[in-house]
């Protein structure tokens, strides 16, 4: 057995490409919880829709399904990139700066990437993102008429981990933000012809999901479901990629501890760790958080930290608050039944939550939440046998912390 972690993975998820165009839906919002490799699909968009980067398609797709199935968009955009994955433990005005920071970068980039667009950004207006988008897409409608910007958001709500964990409510009402979300919606299908945004929380931010000409969240449809993470095939690649099984044990080395576990061993442990995982309620297979996949095979073999515990100690943190802040008066019983493996009734999931009232929520509001976050999953099996849709804890990793909460606040969880 020999063990690489810098072999690059082989996991093909560009098939999705040809099932979005197929939908007729141009503008998608698509959430899962951290560690999904969101980036990564966001990545294989940028680098197949961009037609500055269609010279390098065989090199980047060469042995994809998207190869042998290219669609009419491919390389048909130019892709204006924007990522707010650091935008996180800044105080309001830190907040703003740093907001605007991240859209200038991403208009300078796509700058680089289309020397022959004339445009400046004015440097009076480097504080008003709304504007410096407005007139990116007016400038670059005037030089190339008929074509459009594929526009790409990830992690549009991380500002929301700052209102539910550190309880900095006044996020939730910046203009600078609502305005510039505000501007996207106004240029949808007119400039911006493709949006593809990914996060954790549904936020409506400047009516940007409601109503007509806005975007649509794909998170819980069955096509999209398995567009991230990993599916049983994606595992069995991944691990493919990670270790060489040639003999019955992994060779000590530098940093690689010895190991005499099998392929099947590695993959039931992955089971309890990582997987178990299901977006919607009209589909039979679950999928697993890829990053924990990454870190457990790093606890086992790697002589350095263990990165999966201290995962753990960042999720069980962010669980411990939501709860707290939980006035719900079934809390206590609702936790019982998590605890105890049962099925959990929610009338829907919402597709919107107002982060400033967690303290506030109804049940199905906090199952919701939970399920967002990934401590809550769908039972693939309830539509089948309660004929509607029920939540339970996808895995050990995440049920181990729902009972560490109950021991810490001295839930009796055998008590029915």
């Amino acid at each position: 057995m020999k063990v690489d972690f810098d072999k690059p993975l082989s996991i093909d998820k560009s098939s999705f490409i040809e099932v979005w165009e197929k939908s007729g839906n141009a503008h998608v919002l698509m959430l899962r919880p951290h560690g999904f490799g969101k980036s990564m699909f966001t990545e294989l968009l940028d680098n197949y829709y961009d037609h500055s980067k269609s010279s390098e398609f065989q090199k980047n797709y060469g042995n994809t399904y998207i190869a042998g199935h290219p669609t009419r968009n491919k390389s048909n955009y130019r892709v204006l990139r924007i990522s707010f994955g650091n935008l996180r433990g800044c105080a309001i005005d830190k907040f703003q700066e740093e907001f605007s920071k991240d859209v200038c970068e991403g208009i300078q980039n796509f700058m680089k990437k289309n020397p022959d667009l004339e445009y400046e950004m004015d440097e009076n207006f480097v504080n008003a993102p709304d504007f410096l988008l407005t007139s990116l897409c007016l400038n670059f409608t005037q030089q190339f008429p008929g074509e459009k910007i594929f526009l790409i958001i990830e992690d549009y709500d991380n500002f929301a981990y700052d209102v539910l964990f550190e309880n900095k409510t006044e996020l939730c009402d910046v203009d600078m933000v609502r305005d510039f979300y505000n501007a996207i919606k106004s240029e949808l299908n007119i400039v911006i012809g493709r949006t593809f945004i990914t996060g954790v929380f549904p936020v409506s931010i400047g009516g940007l999901f409601d109503g007509m000409n806005s975007i649509s969240n794909y998170s819980t449809y069955k096509n999209y479901h398995d567009i991230v993470g990993f599916n049983e095939e994606d595992l069995n690649q991944f691990l493919d990629d990670r270790i060489s099984f040639h003999g019955r044990k992994a060779k000590a080395s530098k940093n690689i501890k010895s190991s005499d576990k099998s392929k099947d061993q590695l993959l039931n442990e992955l089971k309890t760790q990582a997987g178990g995982f299901v977006f919607s309620p009209h589909v039979s297979n679950s999928l697993y958080n890829s990053r924990n996949c990454e870190y457990y095979l790093h606890r086992e073999f790697s002589t350095g930290e263990d990165p999966l515990e201290k995962e753990r100690a960042r999720y069980f943190q962010r669980l411990n608050t939501l709860l707290d802040l939980s006035d719900l008066p079934n809390k206590p019983q609702l936790l019982r039944d998590i605890c105890h493996e049962r099925r959990i009734k929610i009338n829907s999931i919402n597709n919107f939550l107002r982060l400033t009232l967690v303290k506030n929520y109804q049940q199905d509001e906090l199952l919701s939440l939970l399920f967002y976050l990934g401590f809550l999953t769908i039972d693939s099996n309830s539509i089948k046998t309660v004929g509607s849709a029920a939540l339970v804890c996808p895995n050990m990793f995440m049920l181990d912390m729902f009972r560490e909460y109950c021991r810490n606040k001295n839930i009796d969880i055998d008590y029915l």
